[in-house]
This record gives C-alpha cells, sequence and structure tokens, in this order.
C-alpha cells in the first residue's frame, strides 16, 4: 500500500500520479549504479527478499518531519497486501541512504553490466520495455502469495518473484548473476554457501544469532530453506526453475 509521506509508492502512483508527487517522478529518471539483493529479517518465519536500487545522483527533498533528505536509492518489494487470495502489492519505496538496509541481514551486489534508470526496471518487469524477447514480455509485478505453512498461516512468495525478476534482469544483458559483494556490515556467515551465484544465495534463510566472533563480527545463521511458488496473474508468464544450467531451489511441485 502506498504511503507517499514515508516515500512509499505503489504502481498505480507511479502510472498515474507522478504529477502529485514530484519528487517520484524526478526519481524514476535517475540512471541505476548498483543492484543489491536484500535478505530483510522482519519477525517472521522466512525472510522478506528485495532489490535495492542506488542511483548516480539523487533527489533533494523534505520529510515528513520537515527535515532535508537526500533520495538516492529505493527498495523493489512485493508486499503481502492479505485478503481471501493473499494478494501481493509491489511497491517502490525511496530511502535517504546508501547503506544496507537496517533489517538486512544479508545484501549482495550483483554486477550492472547495462545502462538503465529506474523507470525502465520497472517497464521491464512489467514486460513493457523495449529490449525484452517475445517470452519476456509478460507482467513479473502482479502476484499472489501462497500459504506456505497451514499450521501457523506463515506466507511465502517475494523470493519468487525476485527470482524471476532476476532471471529476466540477467537474460537481458543488465544484472550479472554472481554476487561480487556483500554489504550488511560486521557479519559472517556461519553454513555452506557453495558459491555466489544467484542461485545459491536465494534459496536459504539468512538470520542474526546472539553470536559473535574472536573479530567481534555478528554472526549470521545461514540455512537450506527451499522456495514456494505463488501465483502470477499473468496467464502468460512461465515459471523458470531451470536457468543456465542451473537448477533454482524450488520445492517439489505438489
Amino acid at each position: 500500500m502506498s504511503n507517499p509521506s514515508h516515500f512509499v509508492f505503489d504502481l498505480d502512483d507511479i502510472a498515474n500520479h507522478r504529477a502529485a508527487y514530484p519528487v517520484l517522478g524526478h526519481f524514476m529518471q535517475l540512471s541505476i549504479r548498483e543492484v543489491y539483493v536484500e535478505f530483510l529479517q522482519q519477525g517472521g518465519q522466512k525472510p522478506h527478499v528485495v532489490i535495492r536500487l542506488l542511483t548516480y545522483h539523487g533527489v533533494p527533498c523534505r520529510d515528513r518531519h520537515g527535515d532535508d533528505v537526500y533520495l538516492e536509492g529505493c527498495l523493489l518489494s512485493m508486499d503481502y497486501h492479505g485478503g481471501y487470495d493473499d494478494l501481493g502489492e509491489m511497491t517502490v519505496k525511496l530511502t535517504p541512504y546508501d547503506t544496507a538496509s537496517e533489517s538486512a541481514r544479508a545484501g549482495f551486489r550483483f554486477p550492472r553490466l547495462g545502462d538503465f534508470t529506474v523507470d525502465d526496471m520497472i517497464f521491464i518487469l512489467q514486460g513493457y520495455h523495449h529490449s525484452l524477447p517475445y517470452e519476456h514480455q509478460t507482467n513479473l509485478t502482479a502476484f499472489n502469495f501462497v500459504v506456505a505453512d497451514p499450521v501457523t498461516g506463515a506466507v511465502d512468495g517475494c523470493r519468487d518473484v525476485v527470482t524471476q525478476w532476476m532471471i529476466r534482469l540477467n537474460t537481458i544483458g543488465l544484472v550479472g548473476w554472481t554476487a561480487d559483494y556483500q554489504s550488511v556490515k560486521r557479519i559472517v556467515f556461519y553454513g555452506h554457501l557453495p558459491s555466489w551465484g544467484f542461485h545459491d544465495l536465494i534459496g536459504n534463510n539468512y538470520t542474526q544469532s546472539n553470536s559473535r566472533d574472536r573479530n567481534r563480527n555478528r554472526i549470521v545463521n545461514v540455512t537450506p530453506l527451499p522456495l514456494d511458488r505463488g501465483v502470477f496473474h499473468d496467464p502468460g508468464v512461465r515459471r523458470i526453475e531451470n536457468y543456465c544450467g542451473f537448477q533454482l531451489p524450488y520445492n517439489p511441485p505438489w
């Protein structure tokens, strides 16, 4: 759900209400300099996974408290909206920082291989961009979550969405597949990561422990957590589960 006073906007705001929110209109035209996938720990059983973009330059403005801020990044997120169909809603949250999100327990940077703006990113994920091959001209931004645990009612789906987003971005040569940097400071992973390829990173939970190593780095436990499949509204979407020879870590189908 959009909340412009907190710089959170939905796709309707982006498509139809830029005149009402000049900050949004200016920000969407900025070029992207870095792309991250962040695993946020927000109290649930599963991580909330988002794409974080950093831009060249930024947009100066005032926040809801009247303080001057400089918006130089954003989070692209499929948020759980709820309801009978477990509806998701894509939001773009503009951020006045260029460091890892406060609740991130892992943040992996993937090489930017091409030049594109925030606007381009949205059009690509919606399937509208001129660079997309025919099979990728589908909408990956309309989505329903799935109940992953009937006992607790826990839902899953954001990692499914981000996986399909990353495959599309890599397919058209904009973003690399193997991370080259981890952005959360003073942590060390405890658990097995075969590589920093996206396929080896996305199928895990990253949870902060109360322990530290001998260098006072916080230990983050890495445990396998296969992906559940949500439901894309666009009937043309064909979920890709094997990409460039890599098997994506989805749970077995029902």
